[in-house]
């Protein structure tokens, strides 16, 4: 058994954010081209603006709680230790 001790902070939260902003736009950007070409405004009032944004707030904000995320889960491991991986060569 060998044990996660440390995570990379930033490298986490670089990768974890970036695939959040794919996921995302692949999602949500289809969704904001049919609101533009239907007349630019839902009912509940976002505009195409707006859902086009969304990948960007969700990559900003995947990045903060990553980062949060690693920092708490470096200082239990330190504490009480990782989590434990069985590896097979």
């Amino acid at each position: 058994m060998v044990q996660i001790k440390r995570l990379g902070v930033f490298q986490n939260a670089k990768l974890a954010s970036l695939l959040y902003f794919i996921i995302s736009s692949l999602v949500l950007m289809p969704f904001g081209f049919i609101i533009l070409f239907t007349g630019g405004k839902t009912k509940s009032g976002l505009t195409w603006w707006m859902v086009m944004l969304m990948p960007l707030i969700y990559y900003v904000i995947a990045f903060i709680i990553t980062v949060l995320t690693c920092i708490i889960y470096n200082i239990i491991a330190k504490k009480i230790g990782g989590i434990s991986l069985e590896l097979k060569e």
